[in-house]
């Protein structure tokens, strides 16, 4: 990603309402995936999500539309704060099995 590209702090529109922010862990998701932090009312951990989900960029109202529904997003994986390769193996094993519901099991 170059610096213009750069989403961090732009408000998230699902669907269906305003789901939260672009968190700055965007820059380490190597331009694949979108970390969005939510509002608190909506949900407590950051989430990933592809960025082929993303619809429209809005510059000017510093806002991104995403094409999913709330309830699609709280349904994306959870974004850890883990190692250089970690992240998008994590996610795209998610992604790779999606019948298997994801778990919090390896959560410390």
């Amino acid at each position: 990603m170059h610096g213009d590209d750069d989403l961090t702090g732009f408000r998230v529109e699902a669907a269906d309402g305003d789901v939260g922010t672009v968190d700055q862990a965007t820059r380490e998701a190597e331009g694949s995936f979108v970390v969005i932090d939510p509002d608190p009312h909506f949900f407590g951990k950051k989430l990933m999500v592809p960025a082929e989900a993303i619809e429209a960029v809005d510059a000017g109202k510093r806002t991104v539309r995403i094409g999913w529904t709330k309830e699609q997003i709280k349904g994306a994986p959870q974004f850890e704060d883990v190692g250089e390769d970690g992240v998008e193996a994590e996610a795209t094993s998610y992604y790779d099995h999606e019948l298997t519901p994801f778990t919090d099991t390896d959560l410390p």
